[in-house]
């Protein structure tokens, strides 16, 4: 995955590099505005990567305080299926076609059999079959907020996930220790993670991290 561009209108844009990103805000205002414009499409908060303008929805998941409960399953359900789908073999496939029409002709024979008015698609589709199991992620290892933060990490990284990953408030959470652990993670598993934080002045965090400050004038410094 390349560097993103993310811009607040009508500062300059900040790039969002693989690893993590901490964007602190003095402004209370300005930090609830941002947290709101993060999780919708808008015309004043602009992500982009290679010159390419990317749909905030599509290309980040917000998931705010790494306190509160996230559905997992439910923000990366296509993801897993698709995941699923594409680690079938050509065995595996063929046995999963064996076996769906050997279903289909119970069926089918239970219809005919009884005389009923029904009929049933016979159609063999591996997606819709794998999205009707409704498989499910393993829940996350840990209990404390590292933990957390380092599964969704290496989740979104074993699904191939290209979106950006939204933090709020992250670093109360975090020791030193554990966040210099958790910017070579997230650089290890190449996600672009921002972290945004309410603070009164710019925070200091190790170097490896990419660092913005913006203050009440909504100056980035």
């Amino acid at each position: 995955m390349n560097d993103l561009l993310l811009t607040f209108y009508p500062s300059e844009p900040i790039k969002i590099k693989i690893g993590i990103n901490v964007l602190t805000i003095e402004d209370p205002f300005h930090f609830y505005n941002f947290c709101q414009q993060l999780q919708i499409d808008n015309d004043k908060t602009i992500l982009s990567r290679d010159n390419k303008i990317l749909p905030l929805e599509k290309f980040s998941v917000y998931f705010g305080d790494i306190t509160l409960f996230h559905d997992l399953n439910k923000i990366y359900n296509k993801l897993i299926n698709d995941t699923f789908v594409n680690n079938l073999d050509e065995f595996d496939l063929k046995e999963i076609f064996d076996l769906t029409n050997k279903v289909n002709n119970v069926f089918n024979k239970v219809i005919l059999d009884k005389n009923l008015p029904f009929s049933f698609s016979s159609n063999f589709d591996i997606s819709d079959l794998v999205k009707d199991k409704k498989i499910q992620v393993n829940p996350l290892t840990g209990d404390r907020p590292y933990d957390k933060f380092r599964s969704i990490i290496e989740l979104s990284s074993e699904l191939s996930d290209p979106r950006m990953l939204i933090f709020t408030n992250s670093l109360i959470y975090l020791s030193k220790a554990e966040l210099a652990e958790l910017i070579t993670f997230a650089s290890q598993m190449e996600r672009n993670v921002l972290f945004l934080e309410r603070f009164e002045s710019k925070i200091d965090v190790p170097e490896a991290a990419a660092n913005y400050f913006f203050d009440k004038d909504f100056t980035i410094f």
